[in-house]
């Protein structure tokens, strides 16, 4: 793929402000709704209550909001984009966030309170995050491979102008 023609400033913020409101979105999602898709209760002869988790049900939950983010920021946001300019602004936002989870991986001690605000914003990268654990069940090469998520967005950007 032969990505050619020069980047407008004003496109480089829209991949990452998009994720990160798809984050906060997400996040807010899975708090609210998440618990009535995937979560279950069981009771005991005795009356006791269990609740348990369903694997399968949250990894389709968070397969089909990782989905429905891809799509909607490709086809509202990304398409009036070329895809170098959809390539530098997921750079943007794939350096952030694999400083963000180099420090969280390497640093557990670090600020609790930004580590919450810092989730909420990048749910979106943690959707991504639960699929790629559960084929690679190791917490590093799926936290580093969830960094490369925006640049799933390439696809959706129109290909640069000819030269007059």
């Amino acid at each position: 793929m032969k990505v050619t023609g020069k980047v407008r400033p004003c496109t480089l913020w829209k991949v990452p402000v998009y994720c990160m409101a798809a984050g906060l979105v997400t996040f807010f999602l899975t708090l609210h709704f998440g618990a009535l898709f995937f979560a279950r209760q069981e009771l005991a002869a005795d009356g006791s209550a269990t609740i348990g988790l369903d694997p399968i049900r949250a990894a389709i939950f968070h397969a089909v909001l990782f989905l429905l983010v891809l799509l909607l920021g490709g086809f509202l946001v990304c398409r009036s984009m070329t895809k170098r300019e959809v390539i530098c602004s997921a750079a943007i936002l794939a350096v952030l966030h694999l400083v963000v989870v180099l420090v969280q991986l390497f640093l557990p001690s670090a600020q609790l309170q930004s580590s919450l605000v810092l989730a909420a914003l990048g749910n979106w990268f943690g959707d991504a995050y639960s699929l790629l654990y559960a084929i690679v069940p190791s917490h590093l090469p799926a936290a580093l491979l969830s960094c490369l998520c925006p640049f799933l967005f390439v696809p959706f950007g129109r290909k640069a102008s000819a030269p007059k």
